[in-house]
């Protein structure tokens, strides 16, 4: 009889435990699971993400990319798409900011107000995100925010946008971010204490995305993250961004 308890009990927990880890996975994302559950992401032999699939295969490095195309999308995460299309207009419109009910209906987020902002920091507000499908199950606490950043005597504010993205499980390739805005990218190197940084002039090519160590990119449009680049080693073409940064500049209210 005990032992027969102990089954029950055993079951009940793993079948408590299925349900919780369903239960988080749908609410990831507004795609059914079988959609969910696509493959978009293969490892390679270093066990670095990879695109499952390619838009467009790549060419020979420093040749131009294809043209401008939607095409690019076409293996995309179709919650990733939808964001990206919501996104990009609704920063790019200027005039008077958005307020916070439009930006949650318009990208379909929710939106936290960050209480303990740095007083020299130059940051007026900041949100953090949640309900973003295509994000990390547990973000780091920094992980996806908006920052709106000005002082008292301009008259704009500067939006910033950051988005984490789950590359194990959604590998998003960056030259098909590139071919899909049609946009030359530039590496860049964030560290102010070396004096030799990376600097390459903008590209359309196939290859740009080896430049520099860092991993960020930067466009007319978007400012995405790659994973840095082995030290010592070649340099390789990365598999999938990690996050993407979107700006915007508005009239002050």
């Amino acid at each position: 009889m005990k032992q027969y308890i102990q089954s029950i009990c055993l079951f009940t927990a793993v079948m408590s435990v299925n349900a919780q880890a369903t239960q988080q996975l749908s609410s990831q994302a507004s795609e059914p699971t079988a959609a969910i559950l696509q493959s978009y992401t293969v490892l390679d032999a270093q066990g670095i993400p990879q695109p499952a699939r390619r838009a467009f295969e790549p060419g020979a490095d420093d040749t131009p990319l294809p043209p401008k195309s939607s095409e690019a999308a076409k293996y995309w995460p179709p919650e990733f798409k939808r964001f990206l299309d919501a996104a990009v207009p609704l920063l790019k419109r200027g005039g008077k900011e958005p307020s916070v009910e439009e930006i949650e209906r318009v990208l379909n987020v929710r939106l936290t107000p960050e209480l303990n902002i740095y007083p020299g920091s130059g940051i007026l507000r900041k949100y953090r995100l949640s309900n973003i499908p295509f994000g990390p199950l547990e973000p780091m606490k920094w992980g996806h925010y908006l920052s709106i950043l000005g002082n008292t005597r301009e008259s704009m504010t500067s939006w910033h946008l950051t988005i984490l993205v789950d590359a194990k499980q959604y590998c998003i390739n960056p030259y098909e971010i590139a071919i899909y805005f049609g946009e030359p990218f530039s590496e860049h190197d964030l560290r102010t204490d070396i004096v030799n940084r990376d600097g390459w002039p903008p590209s359309y090519t196939w290859g740009m995305f080896k430049r520099g160590s860092q991993g960020v990119h930067l466009s007319n449009t978007v400012w995405i993250t790659t994973p840095k680049q082995v030290f010592n080693q070649p340099h390789r073409d990365p598999g999938c961004i990690t996050n993407l940064r979107l700006f915007g500049k508005f009239i002050k209210e």
